[in-house]
């Protein structure tokens, strides 16, 4: 299958956008981080005490941006297999 048409392809490219947005300092609030990513809000507690440690204050961020790349690599790994598993059904029908 062609690579741009794989549904991980297009979330790889939206994640790594936004973290990128994010990195550039357009998303001071980190809002667009964090919405876009279910699993970032749920840490949120973890990843505040984490920053205000001094010493690990310079790993959050690409903390952040690792956890929000996998998440949305395993979506769409996950949207592919059952995108390919739908047609496979259709077309044997």
């Amino acid at each position: 299958m062609f690579i741009l048409k794989r549904i991980t392809t297009w979330c790889l490219i939206g994640s790594i956008a936004i973290c990128v947005h994010h990195s550039l300092g357009y998303d001071s609030k980190s809002l667009l981080l964090f919405l876009t990513c279910p699993v970032l809000p749920g840490l949120n507690g973890w990843i505040t005490d984490l920053n205000m440690n001094p010493a690990s204050t310079s790993y959050v961020k690409p903390l952040e941006y690792v956890i929000h790349i996998s998440f949305w690599l395993v979506a769409g790994v996950l949207l592919d297999m059952a995108l390919t598993r739908f047609m496979k059904a259709v077309r044997s029908k």
